[in-house]
């Protein structure tokens, strides 16, 4: 009978350390991924500049979809890591739906130009292929 005392403190403490390890692995969780986002930020950052450095430029492809469901890409060259982010934040404020900017290759920066995705207008491929009423993209 002497036992229930010790037991019940040895489960209030093992409760309690439970509860803490819980709350440190969510606050611990939280600013790891926050750390990984900033280390993130900062591999990009600098591909940008050795992009920069390297070939005096960088080179964008944009990919992007409105809410008409038309879909295009399109290249662009930059030349500093401002613009760049000019341009990002430039095409950030213009979408209208799903959208990507991606460095590129000066090499796919080119064949992009030379022969240029063509727009795709999904709704009406859609009504020609006779799915007007059922559209998944």
């Amino acid at each position: 009978m002497k036992l229930n005392e010790p037991m019940a403190a040895i489960a209030k403490q093992f409760a309690d350390l439970t509860l803490e390890r819980e709350k440190l692995e969510y606050e611990h969780a939280r600013k790891l991924r926050s750390i990984n986002a900033e280390l993130n930020n900062l591999v990009e950052k600098m591909a940008l500049y050795v992009d920069v450095a390297k070939q005096g430029c960088i080179y964008v492809k944009t990919w992007s979809r409105d809410c008409d469901m038309c879909e295009s890409t399109h290249v662009l060259k930059v030349d500093s890591v401002d613009e760049y982010y000019d341009a990002l934040e430039s095409f950030c404020e213009g979408l209208e739906g799903p959208g990507s900017f991606t460095r590129c290759t000066k090499k796919e920066y080119e064949a992009e130009r030379a022969n240029p995705t063509p727009t795709r207008d999904r709704i009406t491929e859609a009504w020609e292929n006779g799915n007007g009423n059922s559209i998944y993209v």
